[in-house]
């Protein structure tokens, strides 16, 4: 088990789990980066992937989750290049694309 100090402004590591770390949970020894989607659910949302555990984003792209904007509207063109700095950022390697949150439905 490895976890990571949190470091406010870093860009988020990649979790074991799949997602980039999106917060922190406090722990004795001070707070630690964690996946807020899967905290409570696996042990890996505080594991820090590493080594070949972090996954090869290069080349690889990614689009926001929601399939229709606010209203209805269909959703804009928004795939972006993979990264960890993505808004609820999912690495889904048995897809083509990977995952995160455009903004689309707000941030409320």
């Amino acid at each position: 088990m490895t976890t990571m100090p949190y470091v406010s402004g870093e860009t988020p590591p990649m979790m074991k789990c799949g997602h980039a770390a999106q917060g922190n949970m406090t722990t004795p020894e001070g707070p630690i980066w964690a996946c807020i989607i899967d905290a409570g659910l696996s042990v890996d949302a505080i594991n820090v992937a590493e080594g070949d555990e972090i996954p090869n984003l290069e080349g690889r792209m990614a689009v926001c989750t929601y399939k229709r904007a606010r209203g209805g509207v269909p959703h804009p063109d928004n795939a972006k290049p993979s990264s960890p700095a993505l808004a609820f950022f999912n690495h889904t390697p048995n897809k083509d694309t990977d995952e995160y949150y455009c903004g689309c439905w707000g941030w409320d």
